[in-house]
C-alpha cells in the first residue's frame, strides 16, 4: 500500500512544503488543475520551481515511498471522482523558461505550448506555429508527441531532456522516444519520467509573416471546435486512415449525453461539460460511445485522454 494511504497525508505536505521552494498542497482538488475542470483529490499535489525542486521531491516520495505521477497543464487528463493516490507533479518556475540561439527554440517543460508559440514568432521563428491549437504544456506535448493536421512536435524536436525518477538525466532525440502518431516511448515507462525541457530546430521567417499563419489557424480553429464550453480536447486518438470524429458522426451519436456532459454538435471527437458533470459522466460517455462505434464500424477506439485514479466497470 502507499505510504499516502499509511501516512497522514497533511504531515507529508508541510515536511515536503519546507524542503522545496515551491508548493505543495494536500488534498487538492483536481478539478482545479485539468480543462475539463472535473477530477477529485490528489494526496499531494506539487508545483516544482528548479531543478533542485525536482530533485528533491523525487527523493522525499523516493524515501517514503510515495508513487510520483507528473502532470502538464491537465489539458490531456481526466481525474476519477475518487482521486488520485500519490503525489502529482507540475513543473512551474525555471521550469517555463523559453530562449533562443540562431534557430534552435529551447523551451522548459512547464511552458504553454501557445506562450512557446508566441515568444517563437517575436523572435523571428517559424515552424512551432504548426502546433497552434494544441493546449497544455511543452512537456506534455513531448510525451504525447502532439499534433495538428499542419504537422507534429516530433517534426521539429531536436531533443529533450528526460529526467528518470532516480534523479538521472539525460538528452533524448525523437528516434529515442519513438515518437509516432500520439505516442513516445515515455508512455510505456514505469516509473513515468519527467520532460524538463525540449529543443526545436526552427526557420528564420518575419514575425509578421509567422503571426499572420498563427492568425488563421486561429480563424479555422473556431470554426471547427467548440472552444465556447470546457473539454479536454480530442476524446479518441484517430484510427489509421480515418478519423475518430467522422466515425461518431456517422454513428449518429453527436449529441449524445450523459448528466451534463456531451458529444459536441460541432466537433464528435469532442466531449463539453455543460454544467454540473462528473469525472464518470465523461468516462461512461466515452464506453458508450465507443461500443456504439465498434457496433456499427467495426472499429475499435482508444482513448486519447490519460485516466488518471480508479474507474467504475462498463
Amino acid at each position: 500500500m502507499p505510504a499516502s494511504h499509511v501516512m497522514d497525508v497533511e504531515s507529508l505536505a508541510r515536511e515536503l512544503n519546507a524542503a522545496i521552494a515551491g508548493e505543495v498542497r494536500a488534498n487538492e482538488p483536481m478539478s482545479a488543475h485539468t480543462t475539463f475542470g472535473l477530477g477529485g483529490p490528489a494526496d499531494l499535489f506539487v508545483t516544482a520551481v528548479s531543478r533542485s525542486d525536482l530533485q528533491a521531491v523525487l527523493e522525499f516520495c523516493r524515501d517514503r515511498k510515495v508513487p510520483v505521477l507528473p502532470v502538464g497543464d491537465g489539458s490531456n487528463l481526466l481525474v476519477s471522482d475518487t482521486g488520485v493516490r500519490g503525489a502529482l507533479v507540475k513543473l512551474g518556475g525555471k521550469f517555463d523558461q523559453l530562449s533562443l540561439r540562431g534557430e534552435e527554440f529551447t523551451a522548459g517543460a512547464g511552458a504553454g505550448i501557445s506562450q512557446a508559440i508566441a515568444a517563437a514568432a517575436s523572435g523571428g521563428l517559424g515552424g512551432l506555429e504548426v502546433l497552434y491549437g494544441v493546449p497544455g504544456s511543452v512537456g506534455g506535448g513531448v510525451y504525447m508527441n502532439a499534433g495538428t493536421r499542419h504537422g507534429w512536435l516530433s517534426d521539429i524536436l531536436l531533443s529533450a531532456e528526460i529526467v528518470d525518477q532516480d534523479g538521472a538525466s539525460r538528452s533524448a532525440a525523437p528516434r529515442d522516444l519513438e515518437m509516432s502518431y500520439r505516442h513516445s516511448a515515455l508512455q510505456e515507462m514505469d516509473p513515468a519520467p519527467f520532460v524538463v525541457s525540449a529543443v526545436f530546430g526552427l526557420r528564420a521567417e518575419e514575425g509578421s509573416t509567422v503571426r499572420e499563419r498563427i492568425s488563421a489557424l486561429a480563424r479555422d480553429r473556431r470554426g471547427a471546435q467548440p472552444l465556447n464550453w470546457r473539454s479536454c480536447g480530442c476524446m479518441f486518438r484517430n484510427p489509421d486512415g480515418d478519423s475518430a470524429g467522422r466515425l461518431i458522426d456517422a454513428a449518429g451519436l453527436k449529441g449524445m449525453r450523459v448528466g451534463a456532459v456531451e458529444v459536441s454538435e460541432k466537433h464528435a471527437n469532442f466531449f463539453v461539460h455543460r454544467g454540473e458533470a462528473t469525472a464518470f459522466d465523461v468516462y461512461r460517455l466515452a464506453m458508450k460511445v465507443k461500443r456504439r462505434v465498434a457496433e456499427e464500424t467495426g472499429v475499435d477506439l482508444k482513448l486519447e485522454v490519460r485516466l488518471l485514479g480508479d474507474w467504475p466497470d462498463e
